[in-house]
């Protein structure tokens, strides 16, 4: 079976990694935050992608919070790293595999790529205090 987040296929059929809808996607983050006020330190993208998002929400968020975003795609950290500052690491990585916790995990557009989405769901639920999903 090919690995189509691996072997370029994806990146040739979506180049920026669907970074133009970021902005959306982190507005509708900030909004959710403001109507349900909660103490974050640690923030986590699974399925970071680009890491656009990260970028976005690390200019609009509490100075002193840290974002790391994971991916299984090596073309997808490949874009995001060039993205990485003090405050935001990429790492090419499965959750399931992740032993460290967060305050707050995101799962933006992540669930329909999932062969098992149920177990994915499983291995999340002790990783946050709170999480995000679209």
């Amino acid at each position: 079976m090919s690995d189509i987040y691996n072997d370029e296929t994806y990146l040739k059929n979506n180049p920026g990694w669907h970074e133009e809808g970021a902005e959306f996607k982190t507005g509708k983050i900030i909004s959710l935050l403001e109507r349900n006020p909660v103490a974050i330190k640690t923030v986590c993208e699974v399925g970071c992608g680009s890491g656009e998002i990260l970028v976005q929400l690390e200019k609009k968020l509490a100075k002193d919070i840290q974002f790391t975003g994971l991916d299984i795609s090596k073309d997808a950290i490949g874009i995001a790293k060039k993205k990485e500052t003090e405050k935001i690491k990429f790492e090419l990585k499965d959750v399931a595999t992740e032993t460290g916790t967060f305050d707050l995990i995101l799962v933006i557009d992540v669930i329909e790529h999932i062969d098992n989405y149920f177990r994915f769901l499983d291995t999340i639920a002790t990783k946050s205090s709170y999480t995000i999903f679209h």
